[in-house]
This record gives structure tokens, C-alpha cells and sequence, in this order.
């Protein structure tokens, strides 16, 4: 998957794939409300945050051996995941990410 940018009346198509270092099928993806992060999981429970300027992953997390079936920003401090028979909610608040949502 590539983000690509929009600079200049053009769309920049230089960025690198983001999921390049990927082993695993997307399952489920979204995006914070202001576009800043992209969270998507994968068929092995893998989940993962990615700042959407740097292109950088922030952090990831995993539900063992569960396909991602839903992912939800609950608010700017707070992400749920739901596996195929697990519901996790994770605590973003230690990692400085209020800049990210506001």
C-alpha cells in the first residue's frame, strides 16, 4: 500500500510502500478522523499505528492468532479491536499522540 501526497496541483507518487515489511493479509483498516493515523490489522491479530506524515509505524499490538475483525478510534486516547472471539481496548494516552488526533 502507498500514501501517496498531493503537492503543486500533482500527486506526488514517491512514497515508499507502507506495508512493505508485511508478511501477513490485511484484514481491517481505518483512519483517525483528522487522516493523521492509519490503524490496520491483519489476519494473524497483528495491529498496527502508523503516522500518516512520517510514514512511520508508532507502535503495534496483537491479539494471538486472531484474524482482525474490527478496529475502531474510540476517542483521542483510545483504540478498540475486536478478534474473532476477543474485544481489546488499548490505551494510546501514554504515547504522546494528542497532536496525532486533535
Amino acid at each position: 500500500m502507498r500514501a501517496w501526497g498531493y503537492k503543486g496541483g500533482q500527486i506526488d507518487t514517491s512514497s515508499e510502500d507502507l506495508l512493505a515489511e508485511m508478511n501477513s493479509q490485511i484484514s481491517k483498516m481505518t483512519m483517525s478522523s483528522n487522516g493523521n493515523l492509519l490503524l490496520f490489522g491483519d489476519i494473524e491479530g497483528n495491529i498496527h499505528l502508523v503516522d500518516m506524515k512520517t510514514h512511520q509505524t508508532i507502535t503495534s499490538y496483537a491479539i494471538e492468532n486472531e484474524k482482525i475483525t474490527a478496529l475502531k478510534f474510540l476517542n483521542d486516547n483510545q483504540i478498540v479491536a475486536t478478534g474473532e472471539s476477543t474485544v481489546k481496548l488499548f490505551d494510546l494516552s501514554g504515547m504522546g499522540l494528542g497532536l496525532y488526533l486533535s
